[in-house]
């Protein structure tokens, strides 16, 4: 977004004049602040519309479960950051909404199966994979490819052990949210590892298709 890389280059001159660093330093900031206010707008927009929909704590779950693996392991991405930020908000309901519909049949048994299959699935997709560059900025380094596979298998594990932990708590004092947020979770990571398949990146170019509609009409 030119708005976000202007304030973000702003806040990049402002430091180095205070802080006295040179022009290469400058570059990492600004783009240091330019990841920061992309994160911001995508949370704003997963709490606003997580709000409007009435699944404001559950959409931050699935949203957090996602965008962490996303991080490392890379996958389908929209053209611009707002897009992006929009369409992730969308899923995020779209699935927390899912989900709360089908609470009285989330018991013990499902969740346990259901994290079975979709962390199988996960693992195989980012063990085949991860990372999934974008074309306009490739990943060539072999070092650099294990690094981030090494890294999104790692935080799918954490994934495991956070909702293993879930299930322990269940098993003690019979919360049915928490099943519910061992669903979430599940349903994160797993939409995640399908934006690195070839159909993930079709099905993402297809649903941004109605934000390039607006902006031919607009022209």
């Amino acid at each position: 977004m030119l708005l976000f890389e202007k304030i973000s280059n702003n806040i990049a001159a402002k430091i180095v004049e205070t802080r006295k660093i040179d022009g290469f330093h400058k570059e990492v900031v600004a783009y240091g602040a330019y990841i920061l206010l992309d994160t911001l707008l995508a949370i704003s927009f997963v709490m606003i519309f997580g709000a409007l929909f009435g699944v404001f704590f559950q959409a931050l779950i699935f949203s957090f479960s996602s965008a962490l693996l996303r991080k490392t392991s890379g996958g389908a991405h929209a053209t611009t950051s707002l897009r992006c930020a929009i369409i992730g908000a969308v899923f995020a309901v779209v699935f927390s909404l899912i989900i709360e519909s089908l609470r009285p049949f989330i018991n013990l048994p499902v969740v346990v199966i259901y994290l079975t299959v979709t962390f199988v699935i996960s693992y195989y997709i980012m063990m085949k994979l991860a990372p999934k560059d974008s074309p306009n900025k490739r990943i060539v380094k072999e070092h650099k490819i294990k690094e981030l596979k090494f890294k999104s298998i790692r935080t799918l594990c954490i994934y495991l052990i956070i909702c293993l932990v879930l299930l322990l708590f269940y098993y003690y004092n019979k919360n049915p949210n928490l099943l519910s947020y061992i669903a979430l979770i599940c349903t994160g990571y797993l939409w995640q590892s399908f934006t690195l398949t070839s159909l993930g990146h079709s099905m993402t170019y297809v649903i941004e298709y109605p934000f390039r509609y607006i902006n031919n009409i607009r022209r």
